[in-house]
């Protein structure tokens, strides 16, 4: 059991250290010991429960790897195993707040799929069995952070199927919990982080409300979080991504309030940061696909200001890395993904009629609406296209007159 704690420990270094390969190896090689360990003594419930959990590890990294529906199975395995443990021992809160967040992460992997319906369930399954056990314990401080991160999943969920104002309150009690995380340990550097996260969502969910005026403190308030702790040493892959991640948003409001100049100096840092980050993990392509992002994020405010050759350059920039990504997972739906490239070539498409190519325009704009079409019949909600669909149909009528 010893040699199987360790191996977990190495997996985690290896993949914050953006190693997925060696992650893998190592949480396998996790198993197959704590395996062995619950064969030599079949009554410890407390090695169970470690095995049960160990594969939560694995989709984590397969999850990264871009294997999502992989990643899927084994969390789908290990709910089940965990589901039978809580049977046994029904006042266990340790397995609960396993199964919680199991719940919680299943529900995510089903986002990445594009498969909303088994995702919501999952969250609300995950949001339900965390409010249980911070109803039993109101104290514990785990539980009110299982609480907090199961409430976030599921406001992120609802924002990604468009449903923004029924994101709000779930994502404003999610930041609320986060907040009286932090007044328990306010120089904990890993309750700071949870707040970031929580105030990012809300952030991204006003914007999406048109709401840039109450989301831009809440950014200002990201980025400061985020480069707090990279100041104190929190230099891992994720801590320098989610300060990108929190630059491009903040970014975002900047560009909506006119503030241009701001707006651009921001999403170049974020690329730059991202840049760094993908050279040094060229196998996480979660990694890659943020930089793609960020790249069309600077690409919208360089059209906003008729930059447009730049802008033309960012787009293209995120479509490649956006297209490499989905080639090397080609397995995987990834719906959102695909969603994501449609209006980057509507971004395009703006770009170049702007610059006066109206015949690269329109083809990029036809390739822009049969991607929409296409995502809209495999199943990511209609509403979060259609406003790209509408537009990039006006700008064909006036290029070609019909």
């Amino acid at each position: 059991q010893t040699l199987a704690e360790t191996r977990r420990y190495l997996c985690l270094q290896r993949r914050d250290d953006g190693d997925l390969p060696g992650a893998l190896k190592e949480i396998r090689l996790a198993m197959a010991g704590q395996q062995r360990a619950v064969k030599l003594i079949p009554d410890d419930f407390a090695a169970e429960t470690r095995l049960a959990t160990l594969p939560t590890e694995e989709a984590d990294v397969l999850m990264r790897s871009g294997q999502t529906v992989v990643a899927a199975e084994r969390l789908e395995r290990a709910l089940k195993a965990l589901e039978g443990l809580s049977q046994r021992k029904p006042e266990n809160f340790e397995i609960k707040n396993r199964e919680a967040a199991v719940t919680w992460q299943l529900g995510n992997a089903y986002r990445r799929m594009g498969d909303y319906v088994r995702a919501e369930k999952a969250c609300l399954r995950s949001v339900t069995l965390a409010k249980e056990l911070q109803k039993a314990d109101p104290a514990n401080i785990l539980f009110l952070r299982r609480l907090a991160q199961t409430q976030g999943g599921f406001g992120q969920l609802l924002m990604e199927a468009g449903r923004h104002a029924e994101a709000m309150p779930v994502l404003q009690a999610a930041m609320a919990t986060d907040r009286e995380i932090v007044a328990v340990d306010p120089a904990n550097l890993v309750y700071q982080d949870a707040l970031a996260t929580g105030l990012a969502n809300l952030t991204a969910n006003l914007i999406s409300l048109e709401r840039p005026v109450d989301a831009l403190p809440l950014a200002r308030e990201v980025v400061t979080l985020r480069e707090h702790a990279l100041a104190e040493g929190a230099n891992d892959l994720r801590a320098k991504n989610t300060l990108a991640m929190g630059l491009a948003t903040l970014g975002s409001i900047q560009n909506s309030l006119g503030q241009t100049e701001d707006a651009v100096a921001s999403d170049q840092r974020a690329i730059a940061i991202q840049q760094e980050i993908s050279r040094s993990a060229p196998a996480d392509r979660r990694m890659r696909d943020d930089l793609g992002y960020f790249h069309a994020k600077l690409g919208w405010v360089l059209l906003a200001t008729k930059r447009l050759d730049g802008a033309i350059i960012e787009f293209r920039a995120a479509i490649a890395i956006m297209d490499e990504v989905l080639e090397k997972d080609a397995g995987n739906p990834q719906l959102a993904r695909r969603g994501e490239r449609a209006e980057w070539l509507l971004g395009l498409g703006s770009a170049l009629r702007a610059n006066g190519a109206n015949g690269e325009a329109a083809r990029v704009l036809r390739e822009c609406v049969a991607a929409i079409d296409q995502v809209g019949k495999e199943g990511l909600p209609p509403q979060v296209q259609a406003e790209n669909r509408e537009k990039a149909e006006k700008l064909l009528v006036e290029i070609t007159g019909r």
